[in-house]
């Protein structure tokens, strides 16, 4: 998502309206298991103000992914509404800034940053989701087992006693 942004910055004040409809590249489609195969829209404007271009879009994402707890593949989406700014390259040290260079400005990267900025840590399919089984890993979201009844796990053992004696205000 290269946009030619010369023409833009001989004029102060300037506007340039964007918009794309493409594949998320550099990351291989994937970010940290969220599976982007449908295009990202993404529609802005580009303003110049002194030198500096200001970014005002939105932003619409579809991923697959699967639930945290069950493993049941999941599809969602996001919509986002992005304000950043891109520099000239070169006029500020700080690594973490968008810049343009030679008059072009790679806007996939603000993109791509604001999706991954902007995704949920943890995806479920619903909030009373079981989850799995611990022992025998069945989906406890469609059939329930007998194996956590009667199981203890040794590691816990000193603390088996531990609340027999205690009174609820102790």
């Amino acid at each position: 998502m290269r946009i030619d942004v010369s023409e833009l910055l001989r004029t102060s004040r300037g506007t340039l309206s964007f918009s794309f409809s493409e594949l998320l590249t550099g990351c291989g489609n994937e970010i940290d298991g969220y599976i982007f195969d449908t295009p990202v829209e993404f529609i802005g404007n580009l303003e110049n103000i002194n030198g500096v271009l200001r970014v005002v879009g939105s932003l619409k994402a579809e991923y697959k992914n699967t639930c945290s707890r069950c493993l049941e593949n999941l599809k969602g989406g996001l919509s986002l509404d992005i304000h950043e700014s891109i520099v000239e390259d070169g006029s500020d040290d700080d690594p973490d800034v968008y810049t343009y260079k030679d008059g072009i400005a790679d806007i996939g990267r603000i993109a791509q940053d604001n999706i991954i900025l902007n995704m949920p840590m943890r995806l479920i399919c619903s909030e009373d989701c079981k989850g799995l089984c611990p022992l025998c890993g069945v989906n406890l979201n469609v059939s329930q087992c007998d194996c956590g009844k009667d199981h203890f796990d040794s590691r816990f053992s000193k603390l088996e006693g531990y609340f027999k004696d205690k009174k609820p205000n102790d």
